[in-house]
């Protein structure tokens, strides 16, 4: 059984129903799953550190200074490499559809800095299925 998750009016219905898993009709609670693929700057180190963690850390893409997690809505697919996640922070309203971002600080995302000087946020998750391991 799974735990509610805060809004998802910000995602159109057809992708939130894509995204939700559990019995709306018998009551049971849904929550919205989310996956990252494995590239090169999410490699197996990564991920193994943000299950451990229970966190997920989102920097700026190249030519912004806004730093989001992103990840794509929906479980992680059948024969592909990467993780599948959860969380109680909805995503930022306004995106792309299928590609929740989630940016601040607001509540659930908190911002910080790296050792490295890199501005970051990040945000409480818990993975569900890690198939780079």
């Amino acid at each position: 059984m799974g735990v509610a998750v805060r809004s998802l009016s910000s995602a159109p219905a057809a992708e939130t129903a894509s995204m939700l898993e559990g019995d709306v009709e018998s009551g049971e609670a849904t929550r919205a799953f989310y996956h990252g693929l494995e590239t090169d700057t999410q490699p197996p180190k990564v991920v193994s550190v943000q299950r451990q963690s229970g966190t997920i850390r989102g920097y700026p893409a190249r030519g912004s200074r806004i730093p989001k997690v992103r990840a794509y809505g929906g479980r992680l697919p059948a024969g592909k490499r990467g993780i599948e996640f959860t969380t109680d922070v909805p995503p930022d309203g306004g995106g792309a559809p299928g590609l929740p971002t989630w940016s601040g600080p607001r509540f659930g995302v908190r911002a910080g800095v790296d050792d490295q000087g890199w501005d970051y946020v990040e945000i409480d998750v818990v993975v569900t299925e890690n198939t780079q391991a």
